[in-house]
């Protein structure tokens, strides 16, 4: 399970597993402490907050003034969105918005991303905020804290070297919710387990995903995630998340674009190829198995079929999550839900956070 702390300044990557050592995906209360013992913390928590605050400077996100929350998909990685950080200073998109949920023009002229992936630990990704154990409620609700400046002053412990927070921290005007895929019924879930998470929340946005995840009616059919999950081809799977762009990709990667290419262009094929290598094709088969049968898991669990996001994105060309599940699921509720001519990876659909957050 990991955190991405991300803006164009720099990017820092928080893995909780290596927080909270575990056996067979279960960390006890003793380990983890050990663990934060030897770093010099007090506790886990002490641990926590500190790395927190370690990836919060190192990537810059302190300085930001606005934040995504975003939980991505399966075997999805950072790089995946990495163009969505506009280049000219700003969004490049409207994020104005309803006034009464805290968005203003400025808002994105400073923003920052926090980015949840890899859904590996079952434990960390059920489990409600605890001070004991490590879990990705928990971590969420410690780094917004410390982003929202709400850890409160404290003085640096010269004799452990652990970070504290600290007072530069400053206070974010809007934080924009956004799943893709299975993280949006991860979201959902997280959410309703921290309701200081939702309070935090000022629009929350779902692009290609239900709450209900896995779902014979309002999500991927059970038995094709199970087939999925036993028998795994990651070039197949990545043909589906790109759709017709990756079969395009394959001339583009042999072909040199003309010198008068528009090299903004992120419909091209030459930058879904490059997408498509963002993609974990040689990552470890059994990584990637072991995430699909967690997010089984997670699905098979209680789930949050409740939590209101505000606007669904939802891809015609989807061959992964139906289009018809997806809009089934969400015709039940007050969501707005907008239809792109898109694939799964619908992000090649966006030249920035912007034009997603002004959905």
């Amino acid at each position: 399970m990991k955190l991405a702390f991300i803006t164009k300044r720099g990017e820092c990557v928080l893995d909780l597993s290596q927080i909270a050592p575990s056996v067979a995906g279960v960390a006890s209360a003793d380990s983890i402490n050990h663990a934060a013992g030897a770093a010099g913390a007090n506790s886990a928590q002490d641990l926590l907050e500190a790395q927190i605050l370690q990836c919060a400077r190192e990537s810059g996100i302190l300085s930001a003034k606005n934040l995504i929350l975003f939980f991505g998909g399966f075997g999805s990685s950072p790089t995946m969105f990495s163009h969505l950080l506009a280049q000219n200073g700003d969004f490049g998109g409207d994020c104005s918005g309803d006034a009464s949920k805290g968005f203003g023009e400025d808002f994105g002229k400073d923003f920052g991303v926090i980015m949840c992936y890899e859904y590996d630990d079952i434990n960390m990704l059920c489990a409600p905020p605890s001070a004991s154990n490590i879990t990705l409620a928990g971590a969420l609700e410690s780094a917004l804290a410390c982003i929202f400046g709400a850890f409160g002053a404290r003085e640096k412990s010269d004799s452990s070297g652990v970070l504290r927070a600290d007072s530069q921290a400053c206070k974010i005007d809007s934080c924009v919710l956004v799943g893709f895929s299975m993280g949006v019924c991860v979201g959902a879930k997280i959410l309703a387990q921290s309701p200081s998470l939702t309070a935090r929340i000022s629009k929350a946005i779902a692009i290609n995903g239900s709450n209900a995840g896995i779902h014979d009616t309002f999500g991927i059919k059970a038995r094709i995630f199970a087939r999925t999950a036993k028998h795994l081809d990651i070039k197949a799977f990545a043909s589906a998340l790109f759709g017709e762009n990756l079969a395009e990709s394959k001339k583009a990667e042999s072909t040199p674009e003309p010198k008068n290419a528009d090299s903004e262009n992120i419909d091209s094929g030459a930058q879904i190829a490059k997408l498509a290598q963002k993609f974990r094709l040689d990552s470890d088969t059994s990584a990637l198995k072991k995430e699909l049968l967690c997010l089984q898991e997670f699905c098979a669990s209680e789930q949050n079929l409740t939590f209101a996001y505000d606007v669904v994105i939802i891809s015609r060309q989807d061959k992964i999550f139906p289009p018809q599940a997806n809009s089934a699921f969400f015709a039940q509720t007050s969501t707005a839900i907008h239809y792109i001519d898109a694939p799964h990876f619908a992000f090649s659909h966006f030249k920035s956070w912007g034009e997603i957050c002004a959905m």
